[in-house]
């Protein structure tokens, strides 16, 4: 079963966290801060210790694009403020 996360933040600093969570995967990005992003393979790392976000590898890169894409379609569905305009 796959979750879809929020969180927001305005006190002090500011966020806009989203994530998308498969059985095997967590990615996590913050609309506010850009290039915050952070990817775990959650059957490999199940205490989320290596942000695989920055990796190259074709797995990585391709997982990260397709949760990106679930993200911003729940924003988009949900009426979020802080989907981006793209």
């Amino acid at each position: 079963n796959d979750l879809y996360a929020e969180y927001s933040m305005h006190h002090g600093a500011k966020t806009h966290m989203r994530a998308w969570r498969t059985p095997h995967w967590k990615y996590m990005k913050d609309f506010a801060n850009p290039g915050r992003e952070e990817l775990y393979n959650l059957d490999k790392d199940p205490g989320e210790t290596k942000n695989l976000a920055a990796s190259t590898r074709t797995e990585h890169t391709r997982i990260k694009a397709e949760l990106g894409k679930r993200i911003l379609l729940k924003m988009r569905r949900l009426g979020d403020p802080v989907v981006p305009n793209r």
